[in-house]
């Protein structure tokens, strides 16, 4: 009898273990990346798909769990970046405590444009975040003594930590590769907390969560705000791999951009959010020669999805394992 209940055990812990493999190989791949990668180019293209991962994997929870859709994520991202820039080219501030202060500026900013935002919905929110990004992208051309306006901001530190300099592309990817893992688990670890499914709960239906004792505007403004801080940091990883930044990064096009990878990838995963920016990113590199019909590929990557996987990426790969585990115990 013991031994069936220790067999039990067993069977009931497989699927735990299976659910380990996609980490597990994303952990494999990002330490030997950088060991494969032809030359320091692609190296710092890794850095720029974990900045974008994390970008679309914070929309995707503010967008997948909260039901909120933003059309000013890049703009947090921009008050990230210009913050860790300001405070070490001008202040002199060390990268660490720029780090901490950009993502806690960018939730800040979220705080106070959610605070009278999210009483609104569907579209009216969208719009009203929308305006807040052309709001923060006249600051940024028009306070040029301190932003460099539409220049730019130059002059920009490497990212460093006492005397060690991570002034080259390896370093720098190992950093922000550890930056992306913390983070990308924080939000899966939020995600399964009481928290995450309350706000499930509040994405199915208000009414219904209102009726249950759930603070609905909290819960909102509280998923801004992570998803702003999130912004945040990874507009400082931005800044410190380029080591200059200027208003046209952080346009409305790449807000609305964000948003497609979100729907691509599936709103309601985080694994489909940084599979959307694993596209979004290389595509970018390999469709160069094509840049002007880059829009036009993701626009039409955008209506497949929607009319044959209205899940996304995620959706289509629980489709594909769904369809390989019955093949194979149709075989056995």
């Amino acid at each position: 009898m013991r031994i069936q209940r220790i067999q039990f055990a067993s069977v009931r812990s497989l699927p735990a273990i299976r659910a380990a493999y996609v980490p597990l190989l994303l952990l494999a791949v990002g330490l030997v990346y950088p060991f494969v990668a032809s030359n320091p180019y692609l190296v710092s293209t890794g850095v720029v798909f974990f900045i974008q991962a994390l970008l679309v994997a914070s929309l995707a929870f503010l967008m997948g769990w909260a039901g909120q859709i933003s059309l000013g994520h890049a703009s947090l991202y921009a008050i990230g970046a210009y913050t860790s820039a300001i405070l070490t080219a001008r202040a002199g501030v060390p990268f660490p405590l720029a780090f901490f202060v950009a993502g806690a500026l960018a939730g800040l900013a979220a705080f106070v444009v959610g605070l009278p935002s999210l009483r609104l919905s569907g579209h009216y929110l969208a719009m009203a975040t929308l305006g807040f990004a052309e709001i923060v992208v006249v600051i940024l051309i028009e306070a040029d003594a301190l932003t460099g306006g539409t220049n730019g901001l130059v002059g920009i530190p490497a990212a460093a930590f006492g005397s060690y300099v991570l002034d080259n592309a390896y370093a720098y990817y190992y950093f922000a590769f550890a930056v992306f893992l913390a983070i990308l688990y924080a939000l899966y670890l939020l995600t399964h907390t009481r928290l995450g499914r309350a706000m499930l709960a509040l994405h199915a239906n208000e009414v219904a969560a209102t009726s249950l004792g759930l603070n609905v505007a909290a819960l909102k403004l509280g998923a801004f705000v992570i998803s702003g801080i999130v912004a945040g940091l990874a507009g400082s990883l931005y800044t410190h791999l380029n080591r200059f930044v200027s208003p046209e990064t952080f346009s409305l096009s790449y807000s609305i951009i964000l948003v497609a990878m979100v729907v691509i990838g599936g709103s309601r995963s985080l694994g489909g959010a940084v599979a959307a920016a694993f596209l979004l990113t290389f595509s970018n590199e390999y469709l160069r020669a094509y840049q002007d019909f880059n829009y036009l590929i993701f626009g039409l990557l955008l209506v497949i999805i929607v009319l044959f996987f209205k899940a996304g990426l995620a959706g289509a790969y629980t489709r594909l394992r769904a369809f390989v585990s019955r093949t194979a115990r149709g075989s056995a």
